[in-house]
């Protein structure tokens, strides 16, 4: 019973760690995408700016030079805390960093973020309750608006964060709405000001939160690829035999363990981009002359060309090779990347196979005692001369007999 309960405890930490661990590696990427896309921030500042001077322009109220100083100091401290965060963006995306890091500096974006917002609504709220029915109301009410597009195409990666920005940036306009129609009694701009800003406040995160569920996906397909890249990596290298990945123009892609040790490159020798023949260049068959080099290469592309399917590669007697030609793409993958196909060439030595063929083919045709050819490999001999001989070739034919005693 102990051991059960132990089991299911083990289980439960082990769940739990796997579910912290792919909560990280969501969490990264959307923290990344929130430091991102930084002249949205400046051109933000700029029409913060600009809508404080026409406010001022408008009404000669000093109050929006406040504003625009207090736009200002917000940028500098955002700006800081960008220079932060490019000085420690690698470690954070590191596997070494730590939740409890990850969540500190969501925490800081979303502090930073909301003050922005203060000073947008703030600004929009002043607007709507001094200065009422003019372009000191209008323009700053219009930037809160436009501040929304930032919240979907850029603060989606955390749900807390897109919240705080609504609620920094429409609060004080609701209120200011509020204000207005209660004590200034303006019942219907008011009333209707404030009833208006709300389904724009829902729509905003219903937006957001549909960004980031597309996000969601695209990370989920990408550790799906990443694992079968993974497991397609572990395949191709524990295979028995060498393979060769090979673009279009004849330069290497790709070349597993085997296929390296098979032609004797070094470890420290990176194939990778190198022509075909590099393989024979470079590893323990670079002694080869330039015409055998030349004369494999030409067999190789044989394969490219679709001539041939398989070729053998004789080295020496004691090494010879089988390539063996396979598509590597579909067309389909091919019309949707528009690329062509590359190929992957399946090598296998095959020189014990071929000894072996060739003792199985002697044992069949001569006599293992005396070295001379059988009887029926003798008369596939003579059938085989007096064909030659049909056919023109002028061939005499000469059978020699000998006794020896040792068999007699």
């Amino acid at each position: 019973m102990k051991s059960r309960i132990f089991s299911m405890m083990k289980a439960r930490v082990n769940e739990a760690e796997f579910g912290s661990q792919l909560a990280m590696y969501y969490r990264k990427p959307f923290l990344k995408t929130l430091f991102s896309g930084r002249k949205a921030l400046t051109h933000g500042f700029i029409g913060q700016v600009g809508a404080c001077f026409i406010a001022y322009w408008a009404t000669g109220d000093i109050a929006y030079a406040a504003f625009a100083m207090l736009a200002a100091l917000v940028l500098a401290f955002r700006q800081v805390q960008f220079a932060l965060y490019d000085r420690r963006s690698a470690y954070l995306m590191s596997d070494a960093s730590t939740e409890d890091e990850i969540n500190r500096w969501y925490l800081w974006y979303i502090a930073a973020s909301s003050m922005t917002s203060c000073v947008v609504g703030s600004l929009t709220g002043y607007s709507i309750v001094f200065h009422p029915g003019t372009w000191a109301t209008a323009i700053p009410l219009a930037l809160t608006l436009g501040t929304m597009v930032a919240v979907v195409g850029r603060n989606f990666g955390n749900g807390v964060n897109v919240t705080m920005i609504v609620l920094c940036s429409f609060v004080p306009c609701i209120t200011a709405f509020l204000y207005l129609a209660i004590v200034g009694e303006q019942y219907f701009i008011g009333l209707g000001g404030a009833a208006l800003l709300l389904p724009f406040m829902m729509a905003t995160r219903d937006m957001a939160r549909a960004v980031k569920e597309q996000l969601n996906e695209a990370l989920t397909s990408k550790q799906e690829a990443d694992l079968l890249r993974e497991q397609f990596y572990n395949a191709v290298t524990n295979m028995p035999n060498g393979l060769v990945m090979v673009e279009r123009d004849g330069s290497i892609k790709f070349a597993n363990g085997p296929a390296k040790k098979m032609f004797g490159v070094p470890d420290g020798i990176n194939v990778d981009g190198m022509p075909i023949e590099s393989l024979f260049a470079v590893g323990k068959r670079r002694t080869l002359s330039a015409d055998d080099r030349a004369a494999f290469k030409n067999s190789i592309y044989k394969l490219f060309d679709g001539t041939s399917h398989t070729e053998k590669l004789i080295f020496s007697e004691d090494f010879q090779v089988e390539f063996t030609i396979r598509q590597e793409a579909s067309d389909k993958m091919n019309l949707r990347l528009h690329k062509e196909d590359g190929f992957v060439l399946v090598c296998e030595d095959v020189t014990m196979r071929v000894i072996a063929e060739q003792k199985v083919r002697y044992s069949a045709n001569y006599d293992g005692l005396s070295d001379i050819p059988n009887r029926s490999h003798m008369r596939h001999l003579v059938e085989e001369a007096k064909s030659l001989r049909t056919r023109g070739k002028n061939l005499n034919i000469a059978l020699g007999l000998e006794e020896s005693a040792g068999l007699a």
